[in-house]
């Protein structure tokens, strides 16, 4: 009788055949560091886009230590975990398989690249990728892109596959890289858009220092955060931002444009990102 409390070799053995009847083949491999050029067209990184190697090739990607990669017609996927300036990876159906098991993207690449390791593969070449963005900073940016109309699953902290399909195409709409890694430059067009389009959304508590490593902003001189300065603005009170003022208007549509400039002149003036 198997033991998969107790028993190594059970635990292994039902976990292999777990993942051969989800499809793993073998002798295939399910990972592959590579190096990617800096011309790399960026889009073209996703799990749902599949290339045989030899198009990886033709667009300049080598192993990770600059040998050619093997042309040859297998299907592979790139995969840059920490963007364009991290590590690069070109993975395959195996992988996808073990997604099937384990749907969690960072426990996955994880796990291929430890049996890379131990199989032999030299240590990871890390790159220079930008530091993350914080727990909040995530959770701010999947809740811009929800209320946008794309799906990033659960709004959690987290920046899963889905959260990552949207960041591409929030990146390609700005025209940015499109590595499908969000960073703080992308954090900061979102909030210049939401703010000039719909200065309301800060009732949301969408505050435009989010992403840039500040403390919640507040208004100049009146110690409020932007949200209530929001509320008093709209009940038609006199309040001052980035030495500006907001009239009485009956018209609140009037006083969105000013109200928007204001938030986004304070917000990206003291925390120098734009």
């Amino acid at each position: 009788a198997r033991n998969l409390l107790r028993s190594t070799p059970d635990v292994l053995a039902s976990t292999a055949n777990y993942l051969a009847g989800l499809g793993w083949r073998r002798g295939e491999p399910w990972l592959t560091e590579v190096h990617v050029p800096a011309n790399m067209p960026w889009q073209e990184a996703d799990l749902d886009i599949k290339l045989p190697r030899s198009k990886w090739a033709a667009y300049g990607v080598t192993l990770a230590d600059g040998r050619p990669l093997t042309a040859d017609d297998l299907p592979a996927s790139l995969l840059l975990p920490m963007g364009r300036f991290g590590a690069a990876f070109l993975v395959y159906e195996n992988f996808r398989v073990y997604l099937q098991w384990n749907n969690a993207l960072v426990y996955s690449t994880t796990a291929a690249y430890l049996a890379t390791r131990i199989a032999g593969a030299p240590p990871l070449r890390r790159g220079n990728p930008p530091p993350p963005l914080a727990f909040n900073d995530v959770k701010a940016l999947q809740t811009m892109l929800s209320h946008a109309g794309y799906d990033v699953g659960k709004v959690d902290g987290f920046l899963g596959l889905k959260t990552r399909q949207a960041v591409k195409a929030m990146q390609m709409k700005y025209g940015l890289p499109a590595d499908s890694y969000p960073t703080t430059e992308l954090l900061a067009r979102m909030r210049t858009s939401l703010l000039e389009r719909d200065p309301e959304k800060l009732a949301l508590g969408l505050d435009p220092r989010v992403g840039t490593g500040l403390p919640p902003a507040r208004s100049p001189g009146t110690g409020l955060s932007f949200p209530s300065m929001l509320r008093r603005a709209k009940a038609g009170r006199k309040r001052s931002c980035s030495n500006k003022k907001l009239e009485r208007d009956d018209d609140l549509r009037k006083s969105r444009p000013a109200l928007a400039a204001c938030i986004v002149t304070q917000s990206y003036e003291t925390s120098g990102v734009l």
